[in-house]
């Protein structure tokens, strides 16, 4: 097992830093099992956000969002990874490498737009899962 976490580093950031996040929002559903859209993964990465001041309920609205994704695309990330761990081959490599690339560039699109809520005053619990998307890359 530390063979293939020291072969895919990346891999298993992206995996605990996924879990972290859901474990972090504490909520629990019972998602189905398709994987997600790339057009519902595009859509939520990029929303624009309104130009004027930003609000708390925009704020818990793109928490929402990203709760959604990260919910359904931790599931996808860890079925293919264990698809992958479990058949090692050139193909299986490259769709867990794939998973975990579009889980970056999805990490840090949220984590730009979190910025935008930096100097709103937010309760407490939103503002905790604000700065875990912020820092939820470098986990």
């Amino acid at each position: 097992m530390s063979s293939l976490l020291a072969r895919r580093p990346l891999a298993a950031l992206l995996s605990v830093s996924s879990l972290a996040l859901i474990a972090a929002c504490g909520q629990e559903t019972a998602g189905s099992a398709s994987t997600p859209d790339t057009a519902d993964v595009t859509a939520v990465a990029t929303s624009e956000p309104s130009t004027g001041a930003p609000s708390v309920a925009e704020a818990q609205a793109f928490i929402d969002d990203v709760e959604t994704f990260y919910r359904e695309f931790g599931e996808y990330s860890a079925r293919v990874d264990w698809v992958q761990a479990t058949n090692i081959t050139y193909d299986t490599d490259w769709l867990a490498t794939k998973a975990a690339t579009e889980g970056t560039e999805m990490g840090v699109k949220f984590a730009n737009q979190a910025k935008r809520f930096n100097d709103l005053e937010l309760p407490p619990i939103l503002r905790r899962k604000v700065e875990m998307i912020k820092l939820g890359l470098n986990l």
